[in-house]
């Protein structure tokens, strides 16, 4: 439990940020307003909250996911100064996936009501939920397989194959954002929000940069 702490608060604090400095903020006044904060967490209008709160944890799941896949790079790539987090990766991976499996739920119960029709034929996004869909099966084998029993199973070499898909989902998932939110033409997200769609990039260009270390230090080797 020990170990957990640091991780736990991490995620903690991470959704405080986006409550204050993402559904706080106020598109019209372009500043933050705490009074919006207020009347979510009073539930003063109950479709609206649940939208927010949906909000919240698209960004602290796509936050935290991309936070857990740059580990493994980083720390191969400067081992002293990340390798300590490697045993956090886990934690913050399967946070990360128990917010985007609440953010499905809202989006194909609550949003699109379960409907085929509103998800792929009648809707002009239909290609943003199609690509999240894909990622979401992708990170559920990841979230089901993150166990010893799982790598004993498939074996090692199969078990990181398998994983190593997440980045691909990582890349889905953020098409899905500017797909989502692109309007009139326009990427539309109030700008804390914007960090949230660097992150997975950052983690992207990261796991380029480790391939192309690791194989430079393999060639050095021989």
């Amino acid at each position: 439990m020990k170990n957990k702490i640091g991780p736990i608060l991490f995620c903690i604090l991470l959704v405080v940020s986006i409550l204050l400095l993402y559904t706080a903020y106020d598109k019209k006044e372009k500043s933050i307003v705490l009074e919006n904060l207020v009347d979510v967490l009073s539930f003063k209008d109950l479709p609206q909250t649940l939208s927010e709160f949906n909000k919240v944890a698209a960004l602290a799941g796509i936050g935290l996911v991309s936070i857990s896949m740059s580990i493994g790079p980083l720390a191969l790539i400067f081992p002293r100064n990340f390798g300590r987090y490697m045993r956090s990766r886990k934690f913050l991976g399967l946070t990360g996936f128990a917010f985007i499996l609440i953010h499905s739920f809202y989006a194909i119960f609550l949003k699109y009501e379960f409907s085929i029709t509103e998800m792929f034929i009648e809707n002009d996004k239909s290609l943003g939920v199609i690509l999240a869909l894909i990622a979401f099966v992708i990170f559920l084998a990841m979230a089901i397989t993150s166990n010893a029993a799982s790598i004993k199973r498939f074996g090692a070499k199969r078990w990181k194959t398998l994983h190593r898909f997440g980045y691909l989902a990582l890349a889905l998932v953020t098409l899905h954002f500017i797909i989502m939110e692109t309007k009139a033409g326009r990427l539309d997200v109030r700008p804390y929000g914007k960090l949230f769609l660097i992150l997975p990039i950052i983690t992207l260009i990261l796991k380029l940069i480790s391939v192309i270390y690791k194989k430079i230090d393999r060639e050095r080797g021989e």
